[in-house]
């Protein structure tokens, strides 16, 4: 099992109105999976993540599937993977 959280540990306070709750802000992920997978497991891997923001508080608003992009540079053996942007709310 990934231990994704990372994503969520570096953000910053978000700021309590005067007799409010905390503000949700609005934040970015992009991950890169393997460029073999097929559309189950890469939806597989989109609903593992959506459901880690969850279980920490976060709302996950999109999640987008872009291109297999080539690389210059071969990354653990790979030139290429599939690019998934993330974009969700958090305290």
């Amino acid at each position: 099992m990934v231990n994704a959280s990372f994503l969520l540990r570096a953000r910053p306070r978000a700021i309590s109105p005067r007799g409010g709750e905390a503000m949700s802000r609005s934040y970015e992920s992009l991950y890169i999976v393997h460029p073999e997978l097929n559309d189950e497991q890469v939806e597989a891997i989109m609903e593992k993540y959506k459901q880690i923001m969850e279980s920490q508080g976060g709302e996950v608003e999109t999640s987008v599937v872009g291109i297999s992009a080539v690389w210059p540079y071969e990354v653990k053996g790979q030139r290429e993977g599939i690019y998934i942007l993330m974009n969700f709310k958090s305290r």
